[in-house]
């Protein structure tokens, strides 16, 4: 839904120490020719990419509603202005990637309805000419790719001769969700900018921007189960059925609690007989479902789980429970390119989360 996605998204919540980075970088006159933004998925990196793209742009044609204020003590203003312009055509121009200076890489949908299991390298290359010619308006060059950790190999090879000799008046943004999986030849060649999790009235303000039909949810909140990721929980929230949230919320209790563990209720609401949209409620749920086991693992071995979550990790070493999430995410990957039954792959991956040696 292009009305939630972060080329639309306005305004920008949070995130006060990305921006004071940027606003020092460009009063300093010393802007690097690739960012690195690093941290979870669904906390607004993409969204901070499209704002940093459009102030870039507004720049090079002056534009005093974007300029930030060179002093620091200015920065709730460069903050205020970093989010508005939203009614421009240049808004609108980035919001249906119809700027000829953006160029955005990301994963989308082929013409029989699925998603590819990677960023190939002749999209990486499809960047290389786009640096190759001249500013259409005469400023900035970008390139957006959304995310680096979904490149292959090749398109990672490809990437990096874009770092080693970077054009003049370009920019590289590369949204990053886990740092480990990043090259270092890749990650050295960037300015890297950690973001953090929102705060819970953070993640509140923004599902009440983006979905405020839905921000309220009677007894169940939507906060707690994907803490400072507001992305996530859009990600569920928006869909058709808008209590396939609560849905999750009430499967991964019995998955922390095994008590009664039944998950049949769940697949025939979440993935009912054999709906032709099936696939589309598929990736959004296994997607929750690997998000919400690699929290459980983090949190798991940095030693701040609670009962009755504790007692659930420890059903498992923390080998086990890597491989686990390796194995899933592998086959959920497989899911839609070799078209096995949604449901099918989902039940599998509850029952192996739930079983454990005796």
């Amino acid at each position: 839904m292009l009305k939630n996605h972060p080329r639309s998204t306005t305004p920008l919540i949070g995130h006060r120490d990305p921006i004071k980075t940027c606003s020092e970088l460009l009063s300093q006159d010393r802007f690097p020719h690739a960012l690195l933004l690093q941290g979870p998925k669904g906390i607004g990196k993409t969204t901070f990419a499209y704002h940093l793209i459009r102030h870039l742009f507004s720049r090079d044609k002056n534009l005093p509603i974007m300029t930030p204020s060179r002093e620091h003590n200015g920065l709730e203003t460069f903050m205020e202005k970093f989010s508005k312009a939203t009614k421009t055509s240049l808004f609108k121009r980035v919001q249906a990637l119809g700027h000829g200076d953006l160029k955005v890489v990301e994963r989308v949908l082929d013409d029989k309805g699925k998603l590819p299991r990677d960023i190939s390298v002749d999209q990486i290359r499809k960047v290389v000419s786009f640096f190759a010619l001249k500013s259409m308006e005469g400023g900035w060059r970008i390139a957006l790719i959304d995310s680096v950790d979904e490149m292959n190999l090749q398109a990672a090879n490809a990437l990096l001769k874009i770092l080693e000799e970077p054009p003049q008046k370009s920019l590289l943004i590369l949204i990053n969700h886990t740092p480990g999986k990043l090259l270092p030849t890749l990650s050295s060649r960037c300015q890297k900018i950690m973001f953090r999790p929102l705060t819970p009235s953070q993640t509140l303000d923004v599902l009440k921007e983006k979905l405020p039909d839905s921000a309220d949810t009677g007894t169940f909140n939507p906060v707690t189960l994907f803490p400072g990721r507001p992305g996530k929980i859009v990600s569920l929230l928006q869909d058709p059925d808008q209590d396939l949230l609560e849905t999750f919320s009430t499967l991964t209790k019995m998955l922390v609690t095994q008590d009664s563990f039944n998950p049949f209720p769940f697949l025939d609401k979440a993935l009912p007989g054999r709906s032709t949209e099936k696939s589309a409620v598929f990736l959004p749920l296994a997607e929750a479902l690997l998000e919400w086991l690699h929290t459980l693992i983090q949190e798991g071995l940095q030693g701040i789980l609670t009962s009755p979550r504790q007692t659930l990790f420890s059903k498992k070493t923390p080998h086990e429970w890597s491989e686990l999430y390796i194995r899933l995410s592998s086959l959920f990957q497989d899911t839609e390119r070799l078209s096995y039954d949604p449901r099918h792959i989902l039940l599998l991956a509850l029952m192996k989360i739930t079983h454990h040696k005796k």
